[in-house]
């Protein structure tokens, strides 16, 4: 599939159509996690991934960068911002930055490969609250470690 082609996703069987999909790619561009987006009356909100390499509505245990391929696109000396949901990243992107974030939240960033990170100029910005301290943490200690 090219990245130009409309990806088609059913509604979800229990909780029909996203209010937004945000697809992860791969290093070539290809689609291969839709983060969904549902909206709860009470204004909450709550994520359902599908797993476009293994066609179920499951996040892989392995997951890459939001954004991956423009990254690996951009030249190494250009800045990255670290941000806590897709939704914050491409409204950077739409301003000009290179933006990522990591699918799961604070609590699965320890299963995302950031690799693409490494040697790179990186500012880590998350939401002001407690999650958000919880996930600089535990990407800057990921990082630390590569």
């Amino acid at each position: 599939m090219s990245m130009t082609q409309a990806i088609q996703l059913p509604a979800h069987p229990k909780c029909g159509t996203p209010s937004a999909r945000f697809i992860y790619r791969d290093p070539s561009g290809r689609a291969i996690l839709i983060a969904n987006r549902f909206d709860r009356r009470d204004g909450s909100k709550f994520f359902i991934p599908f797993d476009m390499v293994a066609n179920e509505w499951k996040a892989p245990s392995q997951r890459l960068l939001y954004h991956l391929d423009r990254i690996l696109a951009a030249d190494p000396a250009e800045l990255v911002l670290m941000v806590e949901g897709e939704k914050c990243a491409d409204a950077l992107s739409c301003l000009g930055f290179l933006a990522t974030t990591t699918y799961g939240g604070s609590n699965a960033s320890s299963k995302t490969d950031l690799c693409a990170l490494k040697g790179r100029k990186i500012v880590i910005w998350p939401d002001f609250d407690a999650a958000g301290n919880s996930y600089a943490i535990a990407v800057k200690t990921a990082l630390l470690e590569q």
